[in-house]
């Protein structure tokens, strides 16, 4: 299925996301030096951390930031928001806190200048695809404690647009919304995106009685081959979009119709990548480096924070993209070390494991990764329901072996192929990796029932015979 039409996109700061480097620059600096005085003169965190720094504070720019110290996780969490603050808390407007995925959460604070700052980022991103007033935004983000959802209300409301905030539905209800509103956009996780387009096949649902004409992806790192199969099923443009509560929430980077990264909107954050492993600032080769992502905060009020580790590998450049705009792109987003795992001296992302097993256009985008205590990790994942012939399943599965053996450099996985539905849908982050803990000598029962969904599958066998 093709779309009919596409949603215009714009520059909302063509002055700005435009603008030279070298001006940009000056930009950074300038709000870079506020930026400084400020947490050294009022947050009690950086007021110590500071401290051996005063006497050149003032002489610091984005070029010579790589001597201040980096702010962490651990930071946040150790210390708390009081720590953090630069503003007393009759100033607060709001919080929200991290999804807590690899701890404890960490807790951040909004003024009402950063709410306002934060309504112009994610406008800015919503408005570079074509939103705007008339058309209709299916917001399917979490509204709560986390930042997704509310951080897009606040852009679709500057825009003017109409907003549909159905949050954590189902996906039959999610879907019903799509078919019933005429929803144009849907803002939702790749998971959901991916159960959405499971439920449409399953459920043989006609795709010629919707208007959607664009999906902003993210919450979650997705691969560009699940991008081209959500594009090629529904007909649509899908974008991606990063951000991180502890910086802002959505609305840090946004891809741009040109489909060649994520634009990182440096006028109000400032990039560098660093070796993960020992901190130092990488080189850039050719205006592209790859490494950890490590952001600081110009013009945030109530909690800004310094060098701030994100724990992302990426892949950056500052080359100018064809859309006209000058600003650094995200042009791979690897995932995150912690949710990473070594095999065989590599370190190993789901997301490069998704990118090569959708690769095959028998395998469906529902997988997860078991990680055994001896046994080598095993990927089950399910074949679309056409895929009958047993044996077309086992050279399937050592295809994918194969391939994987190849693109890690002797790393072995065992691949098991479920049937289609047994494997859990996630309607928000997708939990794919497990631990298994007990020690396992041969695959478990062939009777693989689907649990609920967000619930994980442990059954290690091949496809039921």
């Amino acid at each position: 299925m093709m779309a009919k039409h596409r949603l215009q996109g714009q520059a909302l700061k063509p002055n700005v996301e435009c603008l030279p480097r070298k001006q940009l620059a000056a930009l950074q600096n300038e709000r870079l030096q506020k930026l400084l005085v400020r947490l050294a003169n009022t947050s009690p965190f950086y007021q110590e951390k500071l401290a051996p720094f005063r006497p050149r504070l003032y002489s610091v720019n984005s070029s010579t930031l790589k001597g201040l110290p980096f702010t962490t996780k651990a930071d946040l969490r150790e210390k708390g928001l009081e720590a953090f603050l630069t503003l007393p808390k009759n100033k607060l407007l709001r919080l929200h806190a991290s999804s807590g995925s690899t701890g404890k959460p960490t807790v951040v604070a909004y003024s009402e200048n950063d709410l306002a700052l934060w309504a112009q980022m994610t406008a800015r991103a919503l408005g570079s695809i074509g939103v705007g007033p008339g058309v209709l935004v299916q917001n399917a983000y979490g509204f709560g404690l986390g930042t997704g959802g509310l951080g897009f209300q606040l852009g679709i409301e500057q825009l003017k647009a109409i907003q549909l905030p159905t949050g954590v539905l189902n996906v039959e209800k999610q879907f019903l919304f799509l078919k019933e509103l005429k929803s144009e956009v849907l803002l939702c996780t790749p998971s959901l995106a991916s159960a959405l387009t499971s439920f449409a096949k399953q459920t043989r649902q006609s795709l010629a009685d919707l208007s959607l004409k664009a999906a902003v992806l993210g919450g979650e790192i997705f691969s560009p081959s699940l991008q081209r199969r959500l594009e090629a099923f529904w007909g649509i443009k899908v974008y991606g979009t990063y951000g991180l509560s502890e910086i802002l929430g959505p609305g840090v980077a946004h891809a741009c119709e040109a489909g060649a990264g994520m634009h990182l909107y440096e006028d109000h954050f400032l990039a560098e990548v660093i070796d993960p492993v020992n901190g130092a600032l990488l080189k850039e080769t050719q205006e592209e480096v790859e490494g950890e992502l490590v952001l600081t905060t110009l013009t945030k009020q109530a909690m800004p924070l310094l060098r701030y580790r994100t724990q992302d590998r990426v892949r950056l450049t500052r080359k100018p993209c064809i859309c006209g705009r000058t600003t650094a792109r995200l042009v791979e987003v690897k995932g995150r070390d912690q949710e990473a795992f070594m095999l065989n001296g590599h370190k190993i992302y789901l997301s490069e494991i998704e990118e090569l097993a959708l690769q095959f256009p028998e395998l469906e985008p529902h997988y997860q990764i078991v990680l055994h205590p001896i046994l080598p990790p095993t990927l089950q994942i399910e074949v679309n329901p056409d895929i009958q012939s047993a044996e077309l399943r086992i050279q399937l599965e050592k295809a994918l072996e194969a391939a994987l053996e190849q693109k890690f450099v002797g790393a072995h996985f065992q691949v098991h192929l479920f049937s289609p539905h047994i494997l859990p849908r996630f309607e928000g982050k997708a939990q794919r990796l497990q631990h298994f803990k007990d020690t396992v000598k041969k695959p478990l029962s062939h009777n693989c029932a689907a649990p609920p969904s967000g619930r994980a599958v442990l059954k290690l066998d091949p496809i039921e015979q």
